[in-house]
């Protein structure tokens, strides 16, 4: 028989004995690991949005995607003739329907799919662009598994040129098997990238926010600090895969949305492998990084949440075992080299992105 053991502990301590802490030592650690972000704390309900997917997933660009009713459908890399959104979301999807009824791609979002709430509203967005004169409608449908229809909207009409559509969608029902978002057209050819379906109920109402019942759960662990992106992915497999908090927000890139020029929106920020893809591939949840979240969401999560935010940069290394792993050399950088400079600048670059006014390169 085990004989029971009590510990009797004294934790009272004389006032010149005890040690003041700070208050800064508890906190939040985040790694985009196991798809900790898109598909997890990022809102977004559809996987590859932008068609920007490649040789790590099933069925490559078309990942996520299938036809519905016979579309005919091709992913055109629009690099090569400029008709792309923008120079950093070159790929976007041309549908041709040939028949009289509706056809078009539905997505079924990340891991175990799509989930919506009766009476719940949802936000469709996406670029469309009407082809040879399409003078049809866009349809938009919420379906569950039996191909009933949660909730449904249309958009009358397109334009010849990239333009940004929105939809409120409302579920009559709630539902999680099976869920997916149709994209219908009529009789013609229609251009589509960057579809997009959010939640309005997203934490603190933020649009291209994070998932409410996450954020809500972090806060409640009253954190004093964030620590992000990670700390693997901002090294890399090698250093053409490290984080880029640049890149995180469109890295300047100016784009004109329906008129107006912007800066910074998730239409402009590249897609990348996630370095913690590589280490167990599986085409069927490919580990890409939209970086929908980036920097600057970051940063309001953490003004959400009254916590200091803690940016982590690459040092001008990789990952100092992975690379050999899997055979290739870690990338080091010259301490004098260009390319370490420019680390360098990217790193007082980010103070003055925090720091400076709005008019701060």
């Amino acid at each position: 028989m085990q004989e029971k053991i009590s510990l009797n502990i004294n934790v009272e301590l004389m006032p010149e004995q005890s040690v003041k802490i700070s208050e800064y030592l508890y906190g939040l650690f985040l790694e985009d690991i196991n798809y900790a972000v898109d598909g997890g704390l990022y809102a977004e309900m559809i996987k590859n949005r932008s068609f920007e997917y490649a040789e790590y997933a099933a069925n490559g660009s078309w990942h996520g995607w299938d036809e519905v009713n016979g579309i005919e459908r091709v992913i055109i890399d629009g690099s090569q003739t400029a008709t792309f959104l923008n120079a950093n979301n070159i790929h976007f999807a041309r549908l041709t329907n040939n028949a009289s009824t509706l056809a078009g791609i539905a997505g079924s979002g990340y891991l175990d799919g799509m989930a919506v709430k009766e009476n719940a509203i949802y936000h469709f967005s996406a670029f469309l662009r009407g082809c040879n004169g399409y003078s049809g409608s866009v349809t938009v449908q919420i379906v569950d598994g039996d191909g009933g229809i949660l909730a449904k909207g249309s958009i009358p009409s397109l334009k010849e040129e990239w333009w940004r559509y929105e939809l409120e969608l409302i579920s009559n029902a709630t539902a999680n098997v099976d869920v997916r978002c149709q994209v219908l057209i009529e009789q013609g050819t229609v251009d589509m990238d960057m579809l997009s379906l959010f939640p309005e109920d997203t934490f603190r109402g933020r649009k291209n926010g994070i998932r409410k019942d996450i954020g809500e759960a972090l806060a409640a662990l009253k954190p004093r600090f964030l620590r992000f992106p990670g700390g693997c992915i901002t090294e890399g497999h090698t250093l053409d895969n490290a984080y880029s908090w640049k890149d995180s927000i469109g890295n300047g890139l100016s784009f004109e949305i329906n008129g107006e020029l912007t800066t910074g929106d998730a239409a402009v920020r590249k897609h990348y492998y996630n370095l913690w893809g590589i280490d167990v591939q599986n085409p069927i949840h490919p580990y890409y990084t939209t970086y929908g979240i980036g920097f600057y969401e970051y940063f309001l999560f953490c003004e959400d949440i009254d916590c200091l935010a803690l940016p982590i940069l690459n040092s001008g290394m990789s990952c100092q075992f992975r690379g050999p792993a899997f055979g290739t050399a870690k990338d080091i950088l010259p301490v004098d080299s260009p390319e370490m400079h420019q680390y360098v600048q990217d790193a007082l670059d980010l103070v003055a992105f925090c720091r400076g006014v709005k008019d701060t390169y």
